[in-house]
């Protein structure tokens, strides 16, 4: 307790000595803090369910397609439930859309139906009634839906009398049995569930793969151990099924699904905020060394008169970990509120955003990383102040109180330390920033201004006959055309940039064999006539879809120019004919070439696509696409206005401009580069205050030789450019061995740019520039101050 009050003691003697060093750690405590909470809850904490560790998804993954995982064939999932024996229980689900038939409003709720052991196959039960009886899995008895806790709070605002009552769906009715737990990861796709009767064809055929499929490991199983067992029910199915010939099943756990590529850019930030607090440690290291210099008679003394250097060491440990405490304080209240202010800002650039939150844990962190801190940051300090006796104290230290050249070597080596490490996260920052910047500049082939989309639900139980969807449809766009300001109106089955595609496996009439092997499988998208020009997508060569493509004239095709480069090299694609489907397959004429598009993602290259006439091909549902001629969110309301005049019971949700869509996509990517941004800057700033700090501390040191350089005649532009000239060599040191080290570390980071490499010059020469500036004007500042002095007073005092 003695060393611990005189610690505060000798802090309050030097109070801007405390406050300068708590203040550099709390930028990199907090930093460190706050990566720590999104790391450790989005990452590391469980899914909430039991043993979610053995959880996985099973998706197909398509031959030569290159269109990414889709569901299963609802008679696949079957077989790999009967088949499999690395699985302790497989369940499936089918999303579904319902439109909900509320006291005096409809509207559209997301949900699926679960077949049987889908509450055990997730280890959850409802909190409240009870989940989905054997009996209720079959046809005609599959009435009974389960809420989403969310659903159930904002709808009925958590009334538990709730369970048991009739509600409408589709004009259909259905009783509720049960609310699911709150916080599970499934309710945000899925606000109900019902009943999966597998002896329904759209469930358990051989046509749609649709059904997902979620599975929980036995015990001891590894997911490799699984995966051969699945690949070899795969190769089974190839040999006996055309339609699953070349098809494989991949793995991916809840986890893996749910974080996606989330995961690396939280590592990379892991990484450079270690990167921040070593930079904070070392400059904190060197102020310690600089008061260290100060109190070297004091230690000396402390020596004399019988302190062991045990006793100094950890004297001088308990001043340095209590330093780091006080700014570990200062910085857990900065890292609740960036945490805050970064799920505020921009929520759907984190996975898993609901769970996110700061508790004991993280707490618990903080402090044990400032005690940590306080050791690294101390213990070369601790020991290089320890050993002195009073003797070398008074040879050493002499008139000047300095910590001789061996503290000068160290403290410099220091501030290497820190611009080395600076000019890599200042590096990475500017690769990410230049590869966001290159997205935002890309031209996705379509005119993202002044466009609104609103998805369109269709009740299933009136709208089972797609002629009765096409004809709404038909009469919508008419009014929505003529509304004021509605310059194009059109419907597409699938937005770009939407997690879902529609693909479809063709032939050409170029292929002489045509089997399963050689069908070719591409994205395709339902469309109406307007919707290319809603878009402003443009036209290439032929036509667009026309109104008088109706059902009853010739299928006709449009393609884009990608699918015309890939497979008409030589521009004739127009004329030619497409087979499309193996069961109850259409032909249709290419009729048009339009300009491709980016429909993944604004990172992804366009790949080949086929535009079906929405009269002649129609599906239930779709996106409403228009384009005004002015600010596109005006329009909503009259656009709904217009909606319930032709059906009260069509509900429109999404309602979103395709600027937000496209802002959206590019959340993570303008997530990483601003962090990595935030913590370049602090970066810079501290190595900036270590240049300073050892400039300064070496002109106090060498006053005396600069008033005998003044006395003797040297020009003030030379002593000037002297002490200018050490702090620019220490930075260029640091600043070659940063470089180095950031064409190493970035090659990390090469998945995560776009239109960028990790050996970007640019960058580099950029990040050069801005820490030799600095260093510049760090330095030149005490040595401005240095040759302002009078050097017949420093020669008296010396």
């Amino acid at each position: 307790m003695s060393e611990l009050r005189y610690a505060f003691r000798a802090f309050f003697r030097q109070p801007g000595f405390t406050l300068a060093a708590a203040i550099v750690l709390a930028l990199g405590m907090g930093a460190t803090t706050a990566i720590y909470t999104l790391i450790r809850n989005v990452l590391l904490d469980p899914l909430p369910y039991p043993a979610s560790n053995r959880m996985v998804w099973i998706w197909n993954s398509p031959p030569r397609s290159g269109a990414g995982l889709s569901g299963l064939l609802g008679a696949d999932f079957l077989e790999i439930r009967d088949r499999s024996r690395s699985f302790e229980r497989v369940a499936g689900l089918l999303a579904r859309l319902w439109i909900f038939n509320g006291e005096g409003d409809s509207a559209a709720v997301t949900g699926a139906r679960v077949s049987e052991q889908f509450f055990e196959t997730l280890g959850v039960q409802p909190i409240a009634g009870r989940a989905f009886l054997p009996a209720e899995y079959s046809t005609g008895r599959d009435s009974e839906v389960i809420f989403s806790d969310r659903f159930w709070r904002r709808r009925f605002g958590g009334d538990p009398g709730v369970v048991g009552r009739h509600i409408v769906l589709d004009g259909a009715p259905y009783d509720v049995v049960g609310i699911m737990p709150p916080d599970l990861p499934i309710e945000e796709e899925f606000e109900i569930l019902a009943p999966l009767p597998m002896d329904q064809p759209y469930a358990a055929g051989r046509l749609y793969r649709t059904v997902r499929t979620l599975a929980r490991l036995k015990d001891g199983v590894t997911i490799a151990q699984a995966n051969a067992g699945l690949q070899s029910i795969a190769a089974d199915l190839g040999s006996r099924y055309a339609n699953d010939r070349g098809y494989s099943f991949q793995m991916v756990s809840f986890l893996d699904q749910e974080v996606g590529a989330v995961r690396s850019s939280l590592w990379i930030l892991a990484a450079a905020v270690a990167c921040v607090l070593l930079i904070a440690c070392s400059n904190v290291a060197s102020l310690l060394l600089a008061r260290g210099a100060v109190r070297l008679r004091e230690m000396a003394v402390r020596a004399a008169v019988g302190a062991t250097r045990a006793a100094l060491i950890r004297q001088l440990l308990i001043e340095s970990t209590l330093v780091a405490i006080i700014g570990g304080a200062m910085g857990y209240p900065l890292a609740v509120l960036g945490v805050r202010l970064l799920l505020a800002l921009d929520p759907r650039a984190l996975p898993r955003a609901q769970s996110i939150h700061v508790d004991a844990g993280v707490l618990a962190f903080a402090f044990l990383a400032s005690l940590a801190t306080g050791i690294i940051c101390g213990i070369v300090p601790a020991i290089r102040g320890s050993r002195v006796s009073l003797s070398e104290a008074l040879k050493e230290g002499g008139r000047s109180g300095s910590a001789g050249r061996p503290g000068n070597r160290f403290r410099a080596a220091l501030v290497v330390i820190e611009v080395a490490l600076g000019v890599m996260l200042m590096a990475g920052a500017g690769l990410l920033a230049r590869s966001f910047r290159a997205l935002t500049e890309v031209e996705p082939g379509y005119k993202i201004e002044n466009v609104l989309t609103m998805e369109l639900g269709l009740s299933a139980a009136r709208y089972q006959d797609t002629n009765l969807c096409r004809r709404f449809f038909e009469r919508l766009i008419d009014r929505v055309q003529a509304l004021s300001g509605v310059q194009a109106a059109g419907i597409t089955n699938l937005l770009p940039l939407n997690a879902y595609k529609n693909t479809a496996g063709i032939w050409l009439d170029t292929q002489p064999v045509r089997t399963s092997e050689t069908m070719i499988r591409l994205d395709n998208r339902v469309v109406s006539p307007e919707y290319f020009r809603a878009m402003g997508v443009p036209l290439i060569a032929g036509r667009f879809l026309a109104p008088t493509d109706r059902e009853d004239t010739p299928i006709v095709m449009v393609v884009n120019e990608a699918f015309a480069r890939e497979f008409f090299p030589r521009g004739d694609a127009l004329g030619h004919r497409i087979i499309m489907g193996d069961r109850n397959p259409v032909t249709g004429e290419i009729v048009g070439i339009v300009g491709s598009f980016r429909e993944s993602s604004i990172a992804e290259p366009p790949r080949r696509e086929v535009f079906t006439a929405y009269s002649q091909t129609p599906v239930r549902g779709g996106t409403l696409v228009i384009r005004s001629a002015a600010d596109p969110a005006a329009l909503a309301s009259a656009i709904r206005a217009t909606l319930a005049s032709i059906d009260q019971d069509v509900s429109a949700y999404n309602v979103r401009t395709m600027r937000q869509q496209v802002d959206d996509s590019l959340s993570q990517p303008r997530l990483r580069g601003a962090l990595l941004a935030v913590f370049s800057m602090v970066a810079l700033l501290l190595a900036s205050l270590g240049v300073y700090g050892v400039i300064s501390c070496a002109a106090v040191e060498r006053k005396q030789e600069i008033g005998i350089r003044v006395a003797l005649g040297a020009r003030i532009g030379q002593v000037r450019g002297m002490i200018v000239g050490e702090g620019l060599r220490l930075t260029a040191i640091g600043l070659a061995l940063g470089l180095i080290g950031a064409a190493a570390a970035t090659r990390l980071m090469q998945g995560l740019l776009f239109g960028v490499t990790a050996a970007d010059p640019i960058t580099y020469a950029a990040t050069a520039a801005i820490f030799i500036a600095v260093a510049f004007a760090a330095s030149y500042v005490p040595a401005r101050r240095a040759t302002r002095l009078d050097p017949l007073r420093v020669l008296r005092e010396e």
